[in-house]
């Protein structure tokens, strides 16, 4: 069994994630107590040593904010606690996890909704050496935008986790900016959730995709606009600051549903998502031999 270096920056900003999310739930969710108590806590062993860091982030988090907070644990306690731990993401869980995540993170230590669509990023490449996100729906389908892809010749598909074949395009619909497109892999993911409730305005969105660096983004902000709030095309806008090359990363709500698609940026820099609906629409139809221009 290899030995663990506790001053290896990588394990012990994984044990943090996992540590401070579960100590914030624990005190605001669970025991009631102002989050600023896991705030102080973090401060104090910011500039430990990092043995005595690494036995701390090994402490349940329920116990220490109990110590914390001088309130006795009973079994409703545990129980909430054990409830939370399953909860859909949030404001507070989404700021205790790095905006940047390695190409092989410890999934263990992501919210369930995170574990479901990241693995299924890729970035699809045209033969002008340009690239953009997508995500595989199910099997080797993958969903992206048709802007992103129109350039006659072979496409390639990558992933930070997954070997992929050829791939062609296999449904696109222009006038919704929307493409489908087929890939070889070793591995055959189940059918995304897509969300059929619509889309509130104020609500919070994550975006996910593969960045420049190629490696895992992960991307908040409230929903500003939604249909039957705008004028035009179907589209929902939010507050997010992404990256170029994001067009295609999937959209998600705070149980992992997927909501829709980046498209771009707009004139006042609000992210444009194509709503679940186009897309799960085209879905369908290129599944059963349409295509569209």
């Amino acid at each position: 069994m290899a030995a663990i270096d506790p001053s290896n920056a990588t394990y012990i900003s994984e044990l943090e994630i996992k540590f401070w999310t579960r100590l914030r739930s624990a005190l605001v969710d669970v025991l009631g107590v102002d989050g600023q108590v896991a705030t102080d806590y973090r401060e104090q062993l910011a500039n430990a040593p990092s043995f005595e860091k690494l036995l701390a982030l090994h402490d349940d988090p329920i116990d220490v904010a109990a110590a914390l907070s001088g309130i006795s644990l009973t079994e409703e306690h545990l129980v909430r606690y054990d409830d939370t731990m399953k909860a859909p993401l949030s404001t507070s869980s989404l700021s205790l996890i790095p905006r940047r995540l390695p190409a092989q993170p410890d999934w263990q230590i992501l919210p369930i909704p995170l574990r479901q669509v990241l693995p299924r990023l890729v970035t699809i490449h045209t033969i002008d050496q340009n690239w953009t996100n997508g995500f595989v729906f199910f099997g080797s389908l993958i969903v992206t935008t048709a802007h992103s892809i129109t350039i006659p010749g072979p496409l390639s598909v990558r992933s930070l986790n997954q070997i992929y074949g050829p791939a062609s395009i296999v449904g696109i619909d222009e006038s919704n900016d929307i493409a489908l497109v087929s890939a070889d892999t070793n591995e055959q993911f189940p059918p995304q959730n897509f969300r059929s409730a619509k889309a509130r305005v104020g609500e919070l969105v994550i975006v996910t995709f593969i960045g420049h660096d190629f490696g895992f983004h992960i991307e908040a902000g409230p929903i500003v606009a939604a249909p039957p709030d705008l004028d035009g095309p179907q589209r929902i806008r939010a507050r997010i600051e992404l990256e170029p090359r994001t067009s295609g990363a999937p959209v998600i709500d705070e149980k992992g549903q997927i909501l829709g698609v980046v498209q771009g940026r707009d004139r006042s820099g609000a992210t444009v998502i194509i709503p679940a609906p186009e897309v799960f629409s085209l879905l369908a139809r290129s599944l059963n031999g349409w295509r569209r221009r």
